[in-house]
């Protein structure tokens, strides 16, 4: 059965009494979407609502014939096209396993003064990488690197924004700066505001130390990198790691996901990345990279997500709950110091 057609979502500027305002369009639902955009009428066995936040929405669509589950994920227009651009463009699926793209396309209706975007992918089923997985480290290393491999050349060439240290050089001040306004703005206990001077000297730290990431830098070729590779964003399908959610992609330093993938937020530590196997992947379009460097890339990849974790995080600290705050800043705090300390030893 087709779906609603979407111009019957708009209210009638007739049927509203003298001095009413029209109420905003209803966003497009995930069926409707897939239908407009695939052109496909099978049979909608269910759906199912993954996530929903101000910026985006994730659906599971079951499908009857083929007989599969899809991901409909709806999201601002330029996460949106650096996603589609990842699958479409720069992901070699030849080389590296992908999730299937559907379809792609604009949602007529617009929230908040954004246009949004559906994409239609593969579902990749709910298993997420675990860090603790010798095996899935390797893989996911050995994926990473590919990617890597791929893209030395020609990252700059795809449009993708630029990750690599000035982007996060502009977090340092934000991140300092705000926590100690949070001191201003809000009353704080004894806990926290250690906790504060934790993460404001751990930040002081990276800035005393910044010259040496720029020489980490500039020794390593620029690649495409993901940006935001926690094990939420990393699936397990088989024996393949791969990651999804590519809102964040940008040109970067090479084995930063490295370090990112590796942060272990339920355990409150982080673990070894298999830096070996994406130095043995990365290697014939980097002759040069050595294990002792990658390693040395994820920490700081490490260290710059954190970085920009904290600056992004502070401004919402004024109205959370005193206990978020102080778990969240101990998190921040510990993972500053164990990173920094061996990154930016003398």
């Amino acid at each position: 059965m087709p779906g609603p057609d979407p111009r019957a979502l708009r209210t009638r500027p007739d049927a509203m009494s003298p001095g009413q305002a029209a109420p905003a369009p209803a966003p497009e639902d995930p069926v409707t979407a897939w239908r407009r955009l695939t052109g496909a009428a099978e049979r909608i066995l269910d759906t199912q609502r993954l996530k929903r936040n101000n910026r985006t929405q994730v659906h599971r669509l079951e499908l009857r014939a083929p007989a599969q589950s899809v991901i409909a994920k709806r999201c601002r227009a330029r996460a949106a096209l650096l996603e589609h651009a990842v699958y479409t463009e720069i992901l070699d699926r030849r080389r590296l396993r992908a999730p299937a793209l559907y379809g792609f396309g604009p949602d007529p209706f617009t929230d908040d003064g954004h246009a949004y975007y559906w994409l239609f992918m593969e579902d990749l089923g709910p298993r997420r990488h675990d860090p603790s997985s010798e095996a899935e480290r390797r893989g996911l290393a050995q994926w990473l690197g590919t990617l890597g491999a791929l893209t030395a050349a020609t990252s700059q060439t795809y449009g993708a924004p630029d990750r690599r240290l000035p982007y996060y050089g502009a977090f340092l001040g934000d991140a300092a700066d705000g926590l100690l306004r949070l001191t201003r703005q809000r009353t704080v206990s004894p806990s926290v505001r250690e906790l504060i001077d934790d993460v404001v000297r751990a930040v002081g730290r990276v800035e005393a130390g910044w010259a040496r990431l720029e020489s980490l830098a500039d020794d390593a070729p620029s690649v495409i990198a993901h940006g935001d590779c926690l094990p939420k964003n990393i699936h397990v399908t088989g024996d393949a790691v791969v990651p999804i959610d590519w809102g964040s992609v940008g040109v970067g330093l090479p084995g930063a996901d490295l370090g990112v993938s590796s942060v272990w937020f339920d355990q409150a530590r982080e673990v070894d990345p298999c830096v070996e196997a994406y130095a043995a992947t990365i290697r014939p379009a980097w002759p040069d990279v050595s294990a002792a460097v990658v390693r040395r890339l994820a920490l700081a990849g490490r260290v710059l997500w954190a970085l920009k974790l904290v600056a992004q995080s502070v401004p919402g600290f004024e109205f959370y709950a005193t206990a978020k705050v102080e778990t969240n800043l101990r998190l921040y705090s510990s993972l500053l110091r164990r990173s920094t300390e061996e990154l930016l030893v003398e």
